[in-house]
């Protein structure tokens, strides 16, 4: 799945060719390397990102295995299975992964969710830092918050602001300047720790001895009353949350690319389908329902008959294509429809932020258990039936 997502992204970027469109930079491609400054903001999708010069603007980037090492002078928001941020950047971080590295210096916040997670020792945020994953490792210099959310958490370098850590486990070897709120099953408190702020702590052995760690006229309270977050249920909960942040944040990531490209190639592709779908919109699911559920069939024939055979391998490949994509298409659908009925008339970059915002909407509204799904089926029915229906009144014109 990940290979066939990196494939048709890339394909849709046009394969490893930059342009600039409206102020920002496209690039895609299975494997990709970035040795130039970026004078834009920078959008990336492929297998393997490497980008070792400056992105003067905003980065987004998703891939398999992504290594920044160039300056990202505004936000960097990345999602994929290996981030390595090694570069400073502007202001916020925002990254999802199955490993997550950020080293360098961050002008703002960081929010980050992962399998594995790194703030490295070189690290230094001058915001919040707000993070949660399965094994997660603070160092550096956080001159804000600090809140964690993990299986093991490890905790080192100097927190200026409050912390706040929930985890099964938890080693402090940290100089916490602000105050400190810490749950665990285990918490360890290293030779090094240092608290200048009051503590409130649980964990399941009883209390520790802060002693040696407290620094100036300051407390550590052991408090029953925190031991509901050790509950199985609510880490359960919390972890799931984290995982469906993560598949939210690689999924919008995508479909961003995707609604971009196409809306920027396209301009007005959906304007007729959208105006057919606002007329006739229960044909319109009818005929959707058909494409779906009668061109496998229609390929299958074809596959049959040796000369049919191309033609059929081609309808497979476009069939696989709108399935995959098919949230995003309908969400660039149902936002050319609100333009229409609600008389706007939007630029290209506000359609695409419509489009986006609807698509996040088709993926929450997926959520709802049953009812969710069904939804969201009437609503791809809908605009794939406006989308056959007019291509086939262009077709018969044509013919």
């Amino acid at each position: 799945m990940k290979r066939l997502s990196y494939l048709a992204i890339g394909t849709l970027l046009f394969t490893a060719v930059a342009f600039p469109v409206s102020g920002a930079v496209i690039k895609g491609g299975e494997k990709l390397t970035i040795s130039e400054t970026v004078r834009d903001d920078l959008y990336v999708g492929g297998g393997q990102i490497d980008i070792s010069e400056a992105v003067q603007g905003d980065l987004i980037v998703a891939g398999g295995e992504v290594i920044i090492e160039g300056r990202t002078s505004e936000d960097l928001t990345a999602a994929g299975g290996r981030l390595y941020l090694f570069g400073d950047v502007g202001d916020d971080i925002r990254a999802a992964g199955g490993e997550v590295r950020i080293t360098g210096t961050v002008a703002d916040d960081v929010f980050a969710t992962a399998g594995q997670l790194e703030l490295t020792e070189d690290a230094v945020v001058n915001g919040d830092v707000h993070v949660a994953g399965g094994e997660v490792l603070i160092d550096g210099i956080i001159r804000g918050d600090l809140n964690v959310g993990g299986g093991r958490v490890v905790v080192r370098g100097i927190v200026l602001g409050n912390t706040n850590v929930e985890a099964d486990e938890m080693d402090i070897h940290a100089d916490i300047r602000g105050e400190s709120k810490m749950v665990a099953e285990i918490i360890t408190i290293g030779e090094k720790a240092k608290f200048s702020g009051n503590v409130d702590y649980w964990q399941r052995k009883g209390e520790i001895d802060f002693e040696k760690a407290l620094n100036g006229p300051v407390t550590a309270v052991f408090n029953n009353d925190l031991a509901r977050f050790t509950e199985t249920k609510k880490f359960a909960k919390k972890f799931m949350f984290a995982g469906f942040l993560t598949a939210l944040a690689t999924a919008l990531v995508f479909a961003a690319f995707f609604i971009i490209v196409v809306a920027l190639i396209t301009r007005n592709m959906f304007t007729d389908s959208a105006k057919r779908l606002k007329k006739d919109f229960w044909w319109c699911v009818l005929y959707g329902f058909l494409y779906f559920f009668m061109m496998p069939v229609a390929i299958i024939i074809l596959l049959i008959s040796i000369v049919g055979i191309p033609f059929s391998l081609l309808s497979g490949v476009l069939y696989g294509f709108s399935i995959y994509f098919a949230k995003p298409i309908t969400a660039m659908v149902f936002a050319k429809l609100a333009e229409i009925k609600f008389k706007k008339k939007w630029g290209v970059w506000t359609y695409i932020l419509v489009s986006i915002s609807y698509f996040v909407i088709l993926k929450v509204i997926g959520m709802i258990p049953l009812i969710g799904w069904m939804v969201v089926l009437i609503l791809v029915f809908a605009a794939y039936g406006s989308l056959v229906t007019t291509k086939w009144e262009v077709f018969k014109k044509i013919r």
